[in-house]
């Protein structure tokens, strides 16, 4: 927590003290390595969050607390149906983990059911023959009786044009679309944001993870920082992500870069002289920033935000 300041915004002194405490009781009932991820602000109460690392240091389990850092209560993730409710969702939190979000949604069309077409059996031959002549009876009749009925149709055809010239056209009703109403607890759309800024924005010096023949993410202990001139670069940071596409070349190349980020411009890197770290920032989650200290193993992330992403940046760039 040290170098949590960067961002303008720190813990208070109770919030420390609780979280010295809970992560001693965390990491025991966790069974792992309990970390810091950072703070969302909400109108009632504000979310800490941190999480629970394991072997792989892709695999975390994100806990949150809603009373200052006392308790915690584990995050599952969400799903692909609820990350599709989720990004529906825009303002503040709430800071209540049972609140309810609607989202009115179209109910999706049940086709009708296919109709069953009989086919009637083929009546004998001598009563073919009966119906036959009786057609042919029935047709004479009908050729008499034709030109005065076509002559009825033809007068019924002009007046029903000439009405039809005087009434303004008429609209054809609209069908309204069904709805329903689905309920999606904030607890739901906390962990859909967190695992967001896991996937946009969590960031390693390059060189400090890399994959054993196990393909399995390990911390590097012979890393010993990058240097002055390639920590001032975006190419030397990469996500805590697999690269897109596949495997790199070696143990190290297996990572994204984080100057292939789109759209340009969206992190930021600057020197803070007073402690000697390089600080880099996301404009698309605001309040996400990372740290590292050249020449050193000293490195870090935290988040301190509304939880909201910045939809204005196309024209911020």
């Amino acid at each position: 927590m040290e170098y949590h300041g960067l961002s303008g915004q720190v813990l208070t002194s109770a919030e420390k003290a609780a979280i010295q405490v809970s992560f001693v009781l965390l990491s025991k009932d966790a069974k792992g390595t309990v970390k810091f991820w950072g703070r969302i602000s909400g109108a009632e109460n504000d979310y800490l969050i941190c999480q629970k690392g394991t072997e792989d240091v892709f695999t975390n389990s994100t806990f949150y607390s809603i009373d200052g850092g006392l308790t915690w209560m584990l995050l599952p993730p969400t799903t692909e149906v609820q990350a599709d409710y989720c990004r529906q969702l825009r303002g503040v939190f709430l800071g209540n983990p049972q609140y309810e979000y609607k989202i009115e949604e179209p109910v999706p069309e049940v086709p009708p059911p296919e109709e069953k077409v009989e086919v009637e059996a083929e009546p004998p031959a001598e009563d073919a023959e009966g119906d036959q002549e009786a057609e042919a009876d029935e047709e004479q009749d009908d050729e008499e009786e034709k030109p005065d009925e076509e002559e009825e149709k033809e007068e019924e055809k002009e007046e029903e044009a000439e009405a039809a010239e005087d009434e303004p056209e008429a609209k054809p009703a609209e069908k309204k679309k069904k709805t329903r109403i689905v309920s999606i607890q904030e607890t739901v759309r906390l962990a859909y944001f967190v695992e967001q800024v896991d996937y946009n924005c969590s960031t390693v010096p390059r060189g400090a993870y890399l994959l054993n023949e196990s393909d399995t993410v390990i911390p590097n202990k012979f890393f010993e920082g990058l240097s002055d001139h390639d920590a001032g670069k975006l190419s030397s940071y990469c996500h805590t992500r697999h690269m897109a596409g596949g495997k790199g070349e070696d143990c190290f190349d297996f990572m994204d870069t984080i100057d292939q980020d789109v759209p340009k411009g969206v992190w930021t890197l600057k020197f803070e002289p007073i402690m000697g770290l390089v600080v880099g920032s996301n404009l698309l989650y605001p309040g996400f920033t990372f740290y590292h200290k050249p020449g050193t193993t000293v490195y870090g992330q935290y988040y301190f935000g509304d939880g909201q992403q910045n939809f204005d940046l196309c024209f911020m760039l």
